[in-house]
């Protein structure tokens, strides 16, 4: 069990207590308007609220904007103080309204990020609470009765008296004061709405869907609140239908609203994901690119090696031989004897198999011919036996043969890692290839005992490995220690060859 289990427990058992203990005394009260509606509402947003809570809370990497929903669903039931008939109690519930109204403006306008950004939210959030502030103070001090408030906060007749009166003041300014309380609400939910929609539209994507949801109740809320203010004002108690029609509708949408916020995060978290995915991948296009940089470059290095190999032994050696052809030509048309024509074309024979196993030298660098023709193991058996160190094939009695990518890739990769092993662990190291293939997939060590090295003396070879291997889609692991050895492993798809395939034509026989 995590740690965090116990408090979601808690907390959902105290959650679901608040909202039956404000159900149950919203409807019985003979205060409020339309009670068992208003007790039924709010039980299930003070659910919704803290539910949502918890599971943003459980979810989310952070678990601060959990925390706040959840608190704004408490922060909600603490508002069911306004059925009581005690004008104290009741005028604390109106003050919770306010501290609800504050956290729900706080809790949209701080989405998806947990916290106000620098700018016109931070500011609309600060001015909405020194004018909320503001305007109750002067209202708690010097007005008999509080303002009304909207659908769930009216009375049913005369709400309880303001008990905290301190001053009276003139009809006018206290209607004033509360016409100014009513309005900064729904101007500011309609501010936020716009900065809302602001957002994202600036966004495109993953981005901008973690907002739509959010903002389409946002704005159904302040529009539909702010035209129920409007006709309250216009119609006075005359005719209250409309406004209560659109109120309910406004309240709809705010029990709609942490469910709209839950649909945002789960949103965010896949372009999160998409976003590191994407990061990834550019890493890997980064890596494949310097890969196939670093190949084509030992490609072309090889390619100038073989001109230069080419030029130096094998060219000169059979240029050689058809200048003495010629000349033998000519000897022979100037009457030369039968017994030198005989010792002229042995010594040219002589030279021309010169020539053939320097050509045969040059292929073997390229391509192993009894790689060609027996396989990895017995390749590499070969290269054991020619070793400067004791070189020990382990597995590959039974190796099948695969593809001539892959025979080749992991033969110049242990070809590298026992030459590395040769040069560099010491002279009295012992070497240990192991072959072993499973699933068509051959996994491959190169094992010695000897001096070993620190990362930081890696050298290309070890990055040429690492290339050639992933070049048929397997990866390298070198593992090495000052005075404990070194360790090349790893592993690539072992494809079985077709029966018949020879692949690469290595025939200089």
């Amino acid at each position: 069990m995590s740690s965090t289990q116990p408090i979601v427990a808690l907390v959902a058992a105290a959650g679901a207590a608040t909202a039956a203990v404000s159900g149950v005394l919203v409807s019985r009260s003979d205060v409020l308007a339309s009670p068992q509606a208003n007790g039924a509402y709010r039980a299930v947003t003070i659910v919704s609220w803290i539910g949502v809570g918890l599971l943003t809370w459980r979810l989310r990497a952070r678990p601060r904007y959990g925390l706040l929903l959840a608190l704004t669903g408490f922060a909600f039931g603490a508002t069911s103080l306004l059925a009581a008939s005690d004008p104290a109690v009741f005028t604390l519930g109106r003050v919770a309204w306010l501290c609800f109204a504050l956290m729900l403006m706080y809790v949209v306008l701080s989405f998806p990020d947990e916290r106000l950004q620098p700018g016109a939210a931070r500011l609309l959030f600060r001015a909405f609470v020194a004018g909320t502030a503001s305007l109750w103070t002067v209202l708690l001090i010097g007005a008999a009765e509080l303002p009304t408030g909207a659908v769930l906060t009216r009375c049913a007749e005369a709400c309880p008296e303001n008990p905290f009166q301190l001053v009276a003041l003139p009809d006018a300014a206290a209607t004033a004061a509360d016409q100014c309380a009513t309005y900064l609400t729904s101007a500011t939910l309609i501010a936020a709405a716009v900065l809302l929609g602001r957002r994202a539209v600036r966004l495109s994507g993953l981005e901008r869907a973690m907002l739509v949801a959010p903002l389409a109740c946002l704005v159904v809320f302040a529009l539909t609140i702010s035209t129920s203010t409007a006709l309250r004002s216009i119609s006075g108690d005359d005719d209250l239908r409309p406004a209560l029609a659109l109120g309910w509708v406004g309240l709809l949408a705010a029990l709609a609203l942490p469910y709209a916020l839950l649909i945002g995060q789960a949103r965010g978290r896949l372009f999160t994901r998409a976003a590191r995915l994407a990061d990834r991948n550019s890493a890997l296009e980064a890596e494949l690119r310097a890969s196939r940089a670093r190949l084509y470059a030992a490609g072309a290095h090889e390619r100038r090696r073989l001109e230069r190999d080419l030029h130096d032994s094998a060219q000169n050696r059979l240029v050689a031989l058809r200048v003495k052809l010629r000349l033998a030509s000519e000897g022979a048309a100037d009457g030369a004897t039968r017994a030198e024509l005989s010792h002229t074309l042995e010594a040219l024979g002589e030279e021309a198999q010169d020539a053939l196993d320097a050509v045969r030298a040059i292929a073997h660098g390229i391509y192993s011919p009894v790689l060609t023709m027996r396989g990895l193991a017995a390749a590499l058996e070969v290269e054991a036996d020619g070793a400067a160190l004791p070189v020990r094939i382990v597995g590959g009695a039974q190796l099948p043969r695969s593809s001539p990518d892959a025979e080749s890739a992991l033969y110049f990769c242990c070809l590298e890692a026992i030459q590395n092993a040769c040069k560099h662990a010491g002279l009295n190291a012992h070497v240990t290839v192991r072959l072993d293939c499973a699933s068509e997939t051959l996994a491959f060590s190169v094992e010695d005992d000897g001096a070993g090295f620190s990362r930081a003396a890696a050298g290309t070879g070890l990055t040429s490995m690492r290339d050639r291997v992933a070049a048929v889609g397997g990866e390298v692991v070198v593992v090495s220690e000052r005075g404990r050895g070194t360790v090349v492993s790893g592993s690539a798809p072992w494809p079985a060859r077709p029966a018949g395939d020879r692949g690469f034509a290595a025939s200089a026989e």
